[in-house]
């Protein structure tokens, strides 16, 4: 890849894709203007340049006169299932726009271009998780044209019941979780597709998290529960980051697990997509539904119809917020 490469221009700014490694100095400088406080190196050098397939691609706003970079926007390529195929396509992640240059529309076009690029190279959707606490994210997505095939919302308990629920805790994941995650993946028309190499870089490489990760395994791999605790300034909150579950009793042989794990804890929370087909066992296990739902958006090129999802699935883990 070039390390610059102009993909498109308006009257006021050029839309540049550029080189993590060779740009990473200029990259950090950015982000950390965009939202004003340190972006961590070591997580960036994680996320945008470990990650086992392909590094992340990193897409500038310049302004055109000056070449003041005026907004940022990276982009990681994942294998999802889309309706019934599996697929490459582009999360959008560590995006902002310069605090000089707000309200000028430099997000929303610069998504766009991300879109559109991304088709020439033969990714046909791009997704991405706006961030509920930035006011203008969600609305940048709208007017650029993006759309909402799903929801999620948090479900949470507070009292939880003893037991450990007969899980094994992982140490490295291997090849028997590709086929736990490919079979999981048929139940959903919208799920990221996690192999052993992705889930070992997502759960056990990040420099600056700690995930607990639990399989029910009796010589088979049959599920996945990934746990974080958060600080005591946090309420002591623990988040299942990640959930993957062939059937209902090994669902609720993880959520014991998580329960057992979250004993010394305030609140266990979990992210389920809106109608989804776990959603009544967590209720029924006492977990409680907050009324807020959040969105997922997704864009294609113009000729590709964005699919309407059935039975979507999201986890906490498919954002690098998390």
């Amino acid at each position: 890849m070039p390390s610059r490469e102009n993909i498109f221009q308006d009257d006021r700014f050029v839309y540049r894709l550029v080189n993590p490694v060779d740009s990473k100095k200029e990259i950090l400088t950015l982000l950390s203007q965009v939202f004003e406080m340190d972006f961590d190196r070591t997580e960036f050098e994680w996320y945008k340049l470990k990650h086992p397939y392909s590094m992340s691609k990193v897409y500038f706003a310049l302004e055109r006169l000056s070449e003041r970079p005026a907004g940022v926007i990276c982009s990681q390529t994942f294998t999802y299932r889309i309706g019934s195929e599996n697929q490459q396509i582009s999360l959008l992640v560590s995006g902002g726009t310069h605090p000089d240059f707000r309200r000028m529309g430099v997000f929303g076009k610069l998504a766009n271009v991300i879109v559109d690029h991304g088709s020439r190279i033969g990714i046909q959707y791009s997704v991405t998780f706006p961030n509920p606490y930035i006011r203008q994210s969600f609305p940048a997505f709208m007017k650029g044209g993006w759309q909402v095939p799903a929801e999620y919302r948090f479900l949470e308990k507070r009292h939880f019941k003893r037991g450990f629920g007969g899980a094994v805790r992982v140490e490295r994941f291997d090849q028997r979780f590709d086929a736990l995650i490919q079979e999981a993946a048929k139940s959903f028309d919208f799920f990221q597709i996690k192999d052993h190499r992705t889930l070992n870089w997502r759960y056990m490489e990040k420099p600056t998290a700690r995930y607990d990760c639990f399989a029910a395994d009796d010589g088979d791999v049959k599920g996945l529960v990934v746990l974080k605790k958060l600080s005591a300034q946090d309420m002591g909150k623990v988040h299942i980051v990640d959930f993957v579950a062939l059937t209902y009793d090994v669902a609720d042989q993880l959520i014991s697990v998580a329960e057992n794990y979250a004993r010394e804890s305030s609140m266990l929370n979990v992210v389920l997509t809106t109608g989804n087909a776990f959603e009544p066992l967590f209720l029924e296990r006492g977990f409680t539904a907050r009324a807020e739902r959040f969105p997922v958006v997704m864009k294609s090129p113009s000729a590709v119809k964005i699919p309407r999802f059935s039975s979507p699935w999201v986890a906490l883990g498919d954002s690098d917020v998390y």
